[in-house]
């Protein structure tokens, strides 16, 4: 919140201070992302955790409490933002309907994928799916890459006990997404904000992982 608003607001705060409205640094109640957006400018917000993790989705939503992953998901799929890419697709689909990574498991009936198409977003699920686009005829992306984060954030032991690899094989990297992110909205000739988290260096730290935590710390580097 303090990075998207300019303004220091109380701890958990998710784009409001506490749960009040939020007036940022600029005096007006917008993030600087939405400022840009305003302004005539592209938004992508390229994540490899799912797509309600604060790092990049407080940008462009606001909610009393960051476990509401459902409604945030919601602001950010309804945000404008030219390119989305993280993982998360659990937030994006209905309890029970089947996706390509796992069963939704939003309350309120809401497919956001849907929702998202009729927007105009094309939307693809892997890196192979990525790398296969012309990105020349590509105005607005949704990237799914996971049931929820991108990557498997538990101890190097379980990981290897369970046969999971710290990062799923199947999705791009960050700096895959970034490349593709930017090629899009850098033809914007009013220019863009591209919002960019390896929220690997954070979960897999928080579990212990060293050897995770360093492969997530090149993959940001890269």
């Amino acid at each position: 919140t303090v990075h998207a608003y300019g303004k220091k607001v109380l701890a958990d705060s998710f784009g409001m201070n506490g749960k009040d409205k939020l007036i940022a640094a600029s005096g007006n109640d917008m993030s600087i992302a939405q400022e840009a957006m305003a302004a005539g400018k592209s938004l992508a917000l390229v994540q490899t955790g799912h797509i309600a993790e604060p790092g990049t989705a407080v940008f462009v939503a606001s909610n009393e409490s960051r476990r509401n992953g459902d409604d945030i998901a919601r602001q950010v799929i309804g945000s404008g933002a030219q390119v989305i890419m993280a993982g998360g697709e659990r937030f994006l689909l209905p309890e029970g309907t089947e996706g390509r990574h796992g069963a939704g498991e939003r309350k309120d009936d809401l497919n956001l994928i849907q929702e998202a198409e009729a927007s105009g977003y094309q939307v693809v699920y892997t890196r192979d799916e990525l790398m296969a686009l012309d990105l020349s005829g590509v105005d607005k992306l949704l990237g799914v890459f996971a049931h929820d984060h991108t990557f498997n954030d538990q101890s190097r032991e379980l990981n290897l006990s369970e046969g999971k690899p710290t990062y799923l094989d199947h999705a791009p990297t960050l700096a895959e997404m970034t490349r593709a992110a930017l090629e899009i909205v850098s033809r914007d000739e009013d220019g863009f904000l591209a919002v960019i988290e390896e929220e690997g260096t954070d979960n897999i730290a928080n579990n212990m992982n060293a050897s995770g935590t360093l492969e997530a710390l090149s993959r940001a580097d890269a």
